[in-house]
């Protein structure tokens, strides 16, 4: 009865067996697992074995048994957080680090290796295990146009092939690498002289590669003036920033300048912002609005009364500062001159001639109105006197007042006496009207 021995367990440290998931046999003294063991929960227990005799007053021993809880691979690698939201831009060059992933493995031997296993098209991503963590890097050139947003599944696996993964999500932003492009250029226009101020003239457009704030062109201009005989001019054309339609802005006049050169610049709102820049060429077209201006204001011309018909009396000359049918002009002469018939002029030429024979003591003067009219619709002209003296030629003879005259006088009359005057007008002049008389 002394000699039976009672084995009984305690924890050391708590120096009690509540809950011990160890208990001994109180006749064998062998030490079992009484309930499942969990490394990761307590990896080592500091027992005390007490045993005890049988007698009375009893006795007893004890001894400490130390029991080592040996790890195996029974829990998963977990990662913290699941789930990753990164943004990345789409220029950021091979090997610029992402985002770095953390998983933890509560198992003893806990080294970890990171793969990407799903969702990295065209391979641009790579992953390398770094100090328990996983580093995603850029691996290949990112292009926004092609993919904007990456789903990427990491497996994260340790030793024993037990592994967790994670999700994350790359959103690719864009990158001001596109400048913008003009579509038809360089661009020509044309527009009437006479267009109202805001009429518009053409719009240029161009277009960007990028998204959002990098794609959003803002459309501005300079110009220089076709005429380079002008070198400073107020703005003529303005552009809409946003729309790139160009309009007038001011009265135009195409005697003044008939045609400017533009330079449009697109430019987009990227930081820094990139531009392209084309030529706008605008021609002026004519409208009708500059009568014929004759050379001289008065036409002075003479003309022997004995001149042949056709005889070119004088020319009469008008510019128009139009072009095209609104600059040519034709020559005509009043209706009433042209009724009267004594002279023509050359459509074209403006040449005037004698259309009959003239006859200075009929008339020794003219003052014809010449016209010069353009062709345009309607057709603008203007007015000149011609003043056209005829020169007198001795073609009339002397005419006496009467034919036959007599005279009376006293037959005692003296020598010398005045017997009576006899007088003859001749219808020249100058010397050729100038009359000398005779007896015969």
């Amino acid at each position: 009865m002394n000699a039976e021995i009672t084995y009984t367990l305690m924890d050391k440290e708590y120096n009690n067996n509540n809950d011990l998931p160890i208990s001994i046999d109180p006749r064998s003294g062998w030490v079992y697992t009484s309930s499942q063991l969990d490394r990761e929960v307590q990896a080592k227990y500091q027992l005390m074995v007490t045993a005890t005799d049988g007698g009375s007053p009893s006795r007893s021993a004890t001894a400490s048994v130390v029991v080592v809880v040996q790890d195996v691979n029974d829990n998963d690698p977990v990662f913290s957080p699941p789930q990753y939201e990164v943004e990345l831009a789409e220029d950021e060059p091979p090997g610029t680090p992402v985002v770095t992933l953390t998983a933890t493995d509560a198992d003893e031997d806990n080294r970890l290796h990171y793969e990407i296993t799903g969702g990295n098209t065209r391979g641009r991503f790579s992953i390398t295990s770094q100090n328990g963590r996983g580093l995603i890097t850029v691996a290949q050139p990112l292009d926004f146009k092609q993919e904007r947003r990456y789903v990427l599944t990491v497996t994260a696996t340790d030793s024993g092939g037990r592994s967790d993964t994670a999700m994350v999500h790359i959103n690719i932003t864009d990158a001001n690498n596109y400048a913008p492009v003009f579509e038809n250029a360089p661009y020509t226009a044309s527009v009437f002289e006479d267009a109202p101020v805001g009429t518009t003239v053409l719009v240029v457009s161009a277009t960007d590669s990028d998204v959002g704030v990098n794609a959003q062109i803002t459309y501005s201009l300079s110009s220089e003036i076709s005429n380079e005989a002008v070198t400073h001019h107020d703005q003529e054309f303005v552009i809409n920033p946003q729309t790139g339609a160009i309009t007038t802005n001011k009265l135009l006049d195409r005697e003044t300048m008939s045609g400017y050169l533009l330079t449009v610049t697109a430019r987009d709102g990227g930081v820094p912002s990139l531009s392209d820049t084309t030529d706008v060429e605008i021609s002026v077209v004519d409208v009708n609005d500059n009568a014929p201006v004759f050379k001289q204001q008065l036409y002075t011309a003479t003309i022997m009364e004995d001149a042949l018909v056709g005889t070119s009396v004088t020319q009469v000359s008008a510019t128009d500062a139009d072009v095209g049918l609104n600059g040519r002009v034709h020559y005509e002469l009043e209706p009433k001159d042209r009724e009267e018939g004594s002279f023509v002029v050359d459509p074209a030429s403006g040449v005037i001639r004698t259309n009959k024979a003239l006859d200075r003591e009929s008339v020794a003067t003219y003052d014809l109105k010449a016209l010069a009219i353009d062709g345009g619709t309607p057709p603008l002209s203007s007015t000149v006197i011609v003043h056209i003296k005829v020169e007198d030629i001795n073609d009339s003879p002397p005419v006496f007042e009467s034919d036959c005259l007599t005279f009376y006088i006293p037959e005692n009359s003296p020598i010398g006496t005045t017997v009576g005057e006899i007088y003859a007008h001749d219808p020249d002049e100058g010397p050729n009207a100038v009359v000398h008389y005779s007896i015969k």
